[in-house]
């Protein structure tokens, strides 16, 4: 029916959430990255929360994206040869194990991964504040 009417002003990716499959990390790359990295990089699924009927679109577009806090650390992880991941800085450099650097100033896409950071930081302050408030 969208393209039908052709109801976008723009390009958009359709994915079939029915139909689509997406490949896990395995356990040995996330313990790696953990490890490695010490807290500068978290998994695209670690960083959302999203509706569980969009949950194999969301597993197809962030399973294989590491979220890193700096440049050295997103180049090291997308061409360890152990991880070869996509990565994204927070300030919207993509770093691609194939040898693709994108990058450029986008506000858009750096105030959404910034804001991420904020929410994760305020949800950690609010359960440590709840536990705290537990324990009086």
């Amino acid at each position: 029916m969208l393209l039908k009417y052709n109801s976008f002003s723009y390009r958009v990716n359709l994915i079939p959430n029915n139909k689509i499959e997406s490949k896990e990390v395995k356990k040995e790359v996330v313990d790696y990255v953990r490890n490695v990295t010490r807290g500068k990089a978290k998994f695209g699924l670690e960083l959302i929360k999203f509706h569980i009927h969009v949950e194999n679109t969301m597993k197809y577009i962030f399973s294989n994206v590491i979220v890193c806090e700096d440049t050295e650390t997103a180049k090291k992880l997308a061409f360890d040869p152990y991880v070869k991941m996509k990565t994204v800085t927070l300030e919207g450099d993509i770093y691609n194990p194939n040898g693709v650097l994108e990058g450029g100033h986008t506000q858009e896409l750096y105030g959404v991964l910034k804001k991420v950071k904020e929410i994760q930081r305020l949800d950690e302050e609010k359960r440590f504040t709840s536990t705290k408030l537990l324990e009086m």
